[in-house]
């Protein structure tokens, strides 16, 4: 039992916590653990599906170790938690990965290399680092089934989503149309608004101020030109019509020898506020109807037409127009929603000049056919400056979508599509998004609350390639008769059966046709060609994942609504909208799936209503160390398998989920990772080397421990602590808040036990205080050891679980242990308790001690007097002692022995030790104050000390100045301490210190002898010796360590296990005595020996 820690987990941490892994591998500890709590209440956790043909970086270990800590701290609270791993393997993430691996570009090549090779290699490619993300999952101790995940690929999973697709068309949810779309360009697809929100890039377009002459009209306005403005020139050539506000009056204005039309408030922003006159003004409805000139004269012949109509050019009016920008006349292009519908509406000519490629479609002055769109902008305002129709020209910045995957820009572009109509169902996904706890609480209200807010029908097909197939099949003969397919049975019922090789994918699935089985109706079922967005796929997850409802129903009633996930913030607008829209609609939306309990002649349980999660933590960002974001590109990209070589996953875990809430960025700094292993990680391991060093040399045995309620007040000071911070530990997890866990934790380990409770009472392990004293220290910090690995557990699974197996010694793992719980451990009759109550009085009681002590060590260090050197007296104030229900008191021989002097001193009135001087904090009386803040600060520094401490002790003080009264409280007065001769004084507020520095002869010479034990104890470390071995002590030196050895001998010889005492020599030789600086230009020569070497 307590075998000793190999200090490899400090120096090699990689190969320390590779051991362990192998441990775990042999033991298949993931397995234990789910068996152990076999028919336990389940927590459910949902792996958000990684895309597994790019390789995983430092950015991924943040997400996977939040999700890992929460679900290993859910097992410790006796939860049985699943973590099936899941494969994201559809879309345009595996599209773009492949033609890059085949060297081609874009649809056409794709389309002449075949869509079935090309599919294919999709499918060989999905698991190109599967390996590698497996690998690092396990490295980093992030626990996942690997052996049984979901793949979206796979045909059970397929089947799923066609089951879900067909509810949305059951409920006439699903619909085809026409719309003003993103769309990429590169890609040749559309794209959903939750997956542009990802994709926002700032760049600096040209903001343009165009004019449009008329060419009929009234007398008064011939030859007058409208104004409009735009953002986006390369649309200019696509111009169909300038739209009015019909109820709008727009000026006339006078510009030199041209006449404007625009709104006359937006006048002076054009032209300058003296540079134009108002001649007329005109309503919009006289406007409209007006042909006026192109600016681009192209044969809509050449343009790719979507609306033949019979007007072009010519003003149109509708109160879409608005007068907040631009000039309130719009230009009219068909990649605009409104602009599209009005020009259907009436009846104009709708064509393209920009093709669904993002190119031009033919030459255009010094713009080339086939010209990408946003490079088009600087020649067409060349020419049309050249030509007078450019009236302005600026530059602006701003944030411009860009295609979530290939980075490119997109446009907005009129294309048919099938939609899913979310909108009639956004109440719903309101309400079910009110019940979710997220993680900052802000994101659920803010980001995600306004995107359901303002949300849109979800543009769910996709004209690719590598995806599902959306399972709508449509007669040839009547685009209005289609259906969408529920199953792969219903399919094969009317095709007349599936080949046995059947696979749901392109291009397998476009061949297989059928009769149309509407009544009435003729003609071939053809599927249509799209398949869906890549992101349904992972939001049907909870489902799909079982292959509901073909399979496992009453296993997803289990397993749903998930009790909690985790992903980046960008998820907002991706997987945790998807999850929230498809579980809104099927669990409140779908009435008619659910009113006869079953489905296809078998029960169907009901699922919860709401959405797909409970709880919800988002993730920020991981940065450099400069706190810029990492690219290949900058070169600052972390390698995360050479940072887990450096430094291990226990550090990297901490660092990353230790340095603030989770939802904001980190900066990943390989000197920061290193503190934290030495600091936290390194300290938690000397405390148990401590330990485990002692209890094996006095074999001790935690079966014989004394009651907690009957140990010194130090020992049950620290139980307490860990029990109050056990209980905030749990309340942080439970609350999503693993930085406040972990904060509390260090505090626990490097304050309260290394720095406070073991440096305290390490004389009492080797027996100093007697053998009864000494059995209440091993039991105490057993006992705190055994909270504590637990509590680290979850984030530091490495070392706990090393440190635990060392500390029970029956092979047992922490990870099938329970959080420590101090309300259950502490319980009468509860198996090994190791919990008194959390005792608060005692807690309040040890504070004043520690602040005294912080206060002692900064006099110390501030006079450069060492703790070694003992002080005759310390004097201590305590402002609100009678409050306190345990006296401070009771820790004075602490305190005593912390700052090394001979006597500590309470005084209860105000302390004659130390000088006060009193200013106003002018921050918090400033305002209140105003023109008597003069006065008042002249009243508050001729305060007495009497006041001052009463006031600091919590009393508030009533202080007329220029008859006025002010209610002063402790925050309005500053302190500043000022010491007495022969007295080192500091104050807190709280504690005002007095230390008593003048040094005596006695002093003197036993700061000497403790000096000279400090160095026989490192001289003794250096050669390697045990803690228990005894020693042949012989020494020489300067006359002031001669006198300090003769008047301590005793105590020397005691204090580093010198046998037969210490031996002065008076001529020591140089080749056995080991030299030694001592302060104050002393000197010491040591000769050391072991007294079992010179034995043997």
């Amino acid at each position: 039992m307590f075998e000793p820690l190999s200090r490899q987990y400090l120096h090699q941490p990689d190969a320390f916590e590779r051991q362990v892994l192998e441990q775990w591998q042999q033991e298949d500890l993931l397995a234990a653990t789910e068996k152990a709590r076999a028919g336990a209440e389940a927590f459910v956790f949902y792996e958000g599906p990684p895309t597994a043909n790019g390789r995983p970086g430092i950015h991924h270990v943040l997400a996977r170790t939040l999700k890992d800590a929460v679900c290993r701290f859910w097992t410790m609270r006796g939860r049985r938690v699943e973590r099936k791993a899941g494969w994201d393997t559809h879309g345009l993430p595996v599209e773009l990965e492949v033609e890059k691996q085949l060297g081609i570009s874009g649809k056409p090549e794709i389309e002449a290399m075949g869509i079935g090779p090309f599919n294919q290699a999709c499918r060989d490619s999905v698991f190109t680092y599967k390996e590698e993300w497996e690998k690092l999952s396990e490295r980093i101790g992030y626990w996942l089934d690997y052996q049984n995940p979901y793949v979206t690929f796979h045909k059970p999973y397929v089947e799923s989503l066609w089951f879900l697709l067909s509810r949305f068309a059951a409920n006439d949810l699903l619909y085809r149309g026409n719309k003003v779309l993103p769309w990429c360009g590169r890609c040749g697809t559309g794209l959903s608004s939750h997956e542009v929100g990802q994709g926002y890039r700032d760049l600096e377009d040209p903001s343009v101020w165009v004019s449009f002459p008329l060419l009929e009209g009234p007398e008064r306005i011939q030859g007058a030109e409208l104004v409009a403005w735009t953002t986006t020139p390369w649309t200019l050539p696509s111009n169909m019509a300038a739209c009015v506000h019909p109820e709008f009056d727009y000026a006339l204005v006078q510009v030199q020898d041209r006449r404007f039309l625009l709104l006359e408030e937006k006048a002076a922003e054009v032209f300058g506020e003296d540079a134009y006159q108002v001649t007329a003004k005109v309503s919009g409805s006289e406007l409209a109807g007006l042909a006026y000139q192109p600016l681009f004269e192209i044969d809509a012949d050449a343009m790719r037409v979507l609306h033949g109509g019979h007007r072009r050019h010519v003003v149109v009016a509708d109160d879409f127009v608005s007068a907040e920008e631009g000039t309130g006349i719009v230009h009219m292009a068909p990649y605009g929603a409104d602009d599209f519908r009005i020009g259907v509406r009436d009846d104009l000519v709708v064509a393209l000049a920009v093709g669904e490629d993002g190119r031009f479609l033919m030459p255009l002055g010094e713009v080339d056919a086939g010209t990408f769109f946003k490079d088009a902008d600087k020649a067409l305002l060349r020419d049309l400056k050249a030509r007078g129709r450019l009236v302005k020209r600026t530059q602006y910045r701003h944030p411009y979508p860009h295609c979530w995957r290939c980075d490119t820009p997109l446009l907005y572009f009129p294309a048919p599509a099938w939609f899913l109509r979310t909108t009639a169902f956004k109440q719903q996904m309101l309400e079910a998004n009110r019940r979710i706890r997220w993680s900052p609480e802000e994101i659920g209200s803010g980001r995600f609350g306004e995107w359901l807010e303002n949300n849109v029908d979800w543009a769910l097909s996709r004209d690719r390639y590598w995806g599902t197939p959306l399972p709508v099949w449509v007669n040839e003969e009547d685009p209005e008769d289609w259906l969408c397919l529920a199953s792969f049975q219903e399919l094969a019922e009317l095709c007349g059966g599936l080949p046995s090789d059947f696979d749901p994918h392109r291009p397998m699935v476009d061949e297989l046709t059928f009769p149309t089985p509407t009544p009435g109706k003729s003609g071939t079922m053809r599927r249509v060609r799209q398949v869906i967005d890549c992101w349904f796929d992972s939001g049907a997850m909870p489902l799909a994942q079982h292959h509901w409802p073909f399979e496992n129903r009453e296993r997803v009633q289990e397993q749903f609504p998930a009790d909690f996930i985790c992903e980046g913030l960008d998820q907002t607008r991706g997987w945790f909208y998807t999850l929230h829209a498809i579980s809104t609609f099927l669990t409140c939306v779908d009435e008619e799936l659910w009113q006869s309990g079953e489905l296809w002649g078998q029960e169907l349980p009901r699922l919860q209503a709401g959405g797909a999660y409970r709880s919800v933590m988002v993730n920020g960002l991981v940065l450099d160390e400069q706190g810029q974001k990492m690219s290949k590109r900058l070169g600052n990209a972390v390698d995360p398998w050479k940072a887990l070589e450096e430094h291990g996953a226990d550090s990297i875990r901490w660092n990353l989920l230790g340095s603030g809430a989770a939802h904001l960025s980190k900066r990943f700094s390989g000197s920061s990772v290193a503190e934290t292993r030495r600091r936290v990680l390194g300290t938690l391991g000397a405390c148990y080397e401590f330990f485990s060093l002692y209890a094996r040399i006095e074999s001790w045995n935690p079966a014989g421990r004394p009651p907690a309620g009957e140990r010194p007040p130090l020992d049950r000071w620290i139980l307490s602590r860990t029990s109050s911070t056990a209980s905030g530990c749990l309340q942080a997890w439970e609350n999503l808040e693993p930085a406040n866990a972990l904060r509390a934790l260090e505090t626990l380990v490097v304050e309260d036990l290394s720095n406070w409770y073991i440096r305290r009472s390490r004389r009492r392990f080797w027996g100093g205080e007697g053998q009864e004293d000494q059995n209440a220290a091993f039991a105490t910090l057993y006992e705190v050891l055994h909270a504590v690995v637990r509590m680290c557990a979850p984030v530091a699974p490495f070392l706990s679980d090393a440190l635990w197996r060392r500390l029970l010694g029956d092979g047992s793992s922490v990870h099938l242990a329970a959080f420590p719980d101090p309300e259950q451990e502490s319980t009468p009759g509860c198996e090994n308790p190791i919990f008194g109550v959390c005792d608060s009085n005692l807690e309040a009681a040890m504070d004043p001690i520690l602040r005294a002590a912080s206060l002692g060590r900064s006099i110390r260090e501030r006079l450069g007097l060492r703790v070694r050197q003992p002080l005759s007296r310390l004097v201590i104030h305590l402002v609100g002692e009678s409050d306190l229900h345990a006296s401070p008191r009771a820790y004075s021989d602490v305190l005593r022995q912390e700052l090394n002097v001979k006597e500590v001193q309470w005084i209860d009135g105000v302390p004659d030790f130390v000088q006060v001087r009193a200013k106003p904090n002018y921050p918090r009386l400033g305002k209140r104050a105003g023109k008597d803040m003069k006065a008042l600060a002249k009243a508050i520094a001729e305060l007495s000390r009497e006041t001052l401490f009463q006031l600091q002790g919590g009393e508030s003080l009533e202080l007329a100045v220029e008859d006025r009264v002010y209610s002063l409280e402790s925050e309005d007065v500053l302190l500043e301490t000022l010491s007495v001769e022969g007295v080192e004084a500091e104050s807190d507020g709280r504690v005002t210190l007095g230390l008593f520095t003048e040094l005596n002869d006695a002093l003197r010479l036993e700061g000497v002898a403790r000096e000279v034990i400090n160095r026989v104890n490192t001289q003794r470390k250096d050669m390697e010796l045990e803690v228990t071995d005894r020693v042949r002590l012989r020494v020489s030196g300067s006359s002031e360590v001669e006198k300090a050895v003769e008047e301590f001998r005793q105590f020397i010889a005691e204090e580093v296990l010198a046998e037969g005492g210490v031996e002065w020599v008076s001529e020591p030789s140089e080749a056995e005595f080991r030299t030694w600086s001592l302060p104050d230009g002393a000197s010491l020569m040591v000769a050391l020996e072991s007294v079992d070497a010179l034995a043997s």
